[in-house]
């Protein structure tokens, strides 16, 4: 219990401490009317109320949403009322949609109810099937997906995962976006395993050479990194890399000749590919790098502790060894499904034919990647079969973007693709045809109308 749990700044928190925070939260909860399987949308930045919110709302038998802030408060408040949120968990500072039911840890009032309540554990009965959160993802219809996800696949992701071998005395750093699925394994991989969380402020993720000097001073040991971020900041942030028992780097193709000068370098003593689609828990497959192939490309490694992949053709069909298949995920890590939507859960996620005796219930999810096996037994991912891309580790639908532009007055047909003109740049690129008699709109004013409806990055 009294052991390190949290890092933020100065601050520091036990095992113990974070815990009874924890349980004040959730007992307010519940004091709230929040009852088991409710949503509780969370609208706060990486930070040591982050991890309390999380932990709380699952002690109290509920559902976390995590908002990401950068959206436009529109398409926040869609996802409010698509999982029917009880209430929101934010700071009263924070821009964050109007709700009824609305806890602001940061006023004197929330602060003096928190301490009038119990630091005790709660009764409360999990089951491992129930929906531990739901995270939203791009969807080609022109609105995000929420995808559930329950507690059995987080503990897959922490406990006997066969990829990340987490301890007591390990810190791992907390620099993903709370709404996408890497702060899973940022937040619950530490906590399940005894190690400690270290939060990196967002001034610090966005200079390199304070991101260096932090991963020197909090003596980070763990840590995960979007390819794009990867590619700029591995040059700079030099002999910090060494200092890592673990880095894992993914969400896109890895850059060979960068990987390369790192492992010359300033290798850190395990570097991991890390593949996976959310719709299966952060990850489903790694492969430790120890060295690069001239002429080939990384591959995305061997399933992950309790997660089967199986690579199928178009008949659902394993195909042989070097012979390109569509990647279908199995096991504890895939998804309950999508929130509200039940003929796309049934078209991505079937039955699972190759399951073991007696899991008849066992799935597949249908990922839409294409990779073949290499002759050692490790997966060289190929691309996509439709048009979801990752841009910068962000994953989007293009679908979704035609759609926005095609609900603009004025245009008759909006086609969106990627470019990349330069190698490692990709970027997304709108083709217009206007209706008949009418002008295209200028580039700044067709940004400033998405970014009603759209993130920055989309």
């Amino acid at each position: 219990p009294a052991a390190l749990a949290v890092i933020e700044g100065e601050q520091r928190y036990s095992y113990d401490a974070l815990n009874r925070r924890a349980n004040q939260l959730a007992h307010l909860l519940r004091a709230r009317g929040v009852r088991d399987g409710d949503s509780v949308a969370i609208a706060l930045p990486r930070s040591i109320d982050l991890i309390v919110a999380e932990l709380a709302v699952v002690k109290a038998g509920s559902t976390y949403v995590p908002l990401d802030a950068v959206l436009p408060l529109d398409r926040q408040a869609h996802m409010l009322k698509d999982c029917a949120a009880r209430c929101i968990i934010t700071r009263s500072g924070l821009a964050a949609p109007e709700i009824g039911g609305r806890v602001e840890l940061d006023r004197a009032d929330t602060r003096a109810e928190l301490a009038r309540q119990s630091e005790h554990n709660l009764a409360t009965a999990i089951d491992g099937s129930a929906c531990a959160y739901i995270m939203y993802t791009s969807g080609s219809t022109g609105q995000s997906k929420g995808v559930q996800i329950p507690h059995r696949a987080i503990e897959r992701l922490a406990i006997n995962n066969g990829y990340l071998d987490l301890q007591a005395g390990d810190r791992f750093a907390c620099a993903a976006n709370p709404a996408f699925d890497a702060s899973t394994l940022e937040i619950w991989v530490p906590l399940q395993t005894g190690a400690a969380i270290v939060i990196v402020a967002q001034d610090d993720v966005m200079v390199p050479a304070r991101l260096a000097e932090l991963i020197g001073e909090q003596q980070i040991t763990g840590m995960w990194m979007t390819v794009g971020l990867f590619n700029q900041y591995a040059p700079a942030l030099g002999g910090a890399l060494s200092q890592l028992r673990a880095l894992i780097v993914g969400g896109d193709v890895l850059d060979p000749h960068i990987i390369g000068e790192v492992l010359r370098n300033h290798p850190p003593k395990r570097l991991i590919n890390g593949y996976g689609p959310t719709e299966t828990t952060t990850f489903a497959a790694t492969y430790d790098i120890s060295q690069v192939v001239p002429g080939r490309s990384i591959p995305i490694g061997r399933p992950i502790g309790n997660t089967r992949i199986y690579l199928l053709d178009g008949k659902r069909q394993p195909v042989p060894i070097g012979v390109a298949g569509e990647l279908y995920i199995g096991g504890a890590g895939v998804a309950l499904g999508y929130l509200n939507l039940p003929e796309l859960t049934q078209e991505r996620f079937i039955a699972d034919p190759f399951a073991p005796a007696g899991q008849s219930d066992a799935r597949l999810y249908k990922t839409g990647d294409l990779g073949r096996y290499r002759a050692d037994g490790n997966i060289e991912f190929l691309g996509r079969n439709d048009f979801q891309v990752k841009i910068r580790g962000f994953r989007i639908e293009l679908g979704e973007i035609e759609a926005k532009l095609q609900a603009l007055p004025h245009l008759r047909e909006t086609l969106v693709l990627v470019r990349e003109d330069h190698p490692g740049d990709k970027c997304l690129v709108a083709y217009l045809v206007p209706q008949e008699g009418q002008a295209v709109p200028d580039a700044a004013q067709l940004r400033t109308l998405l970014l009603q409806n759209l993130p920055e990055y989309m």
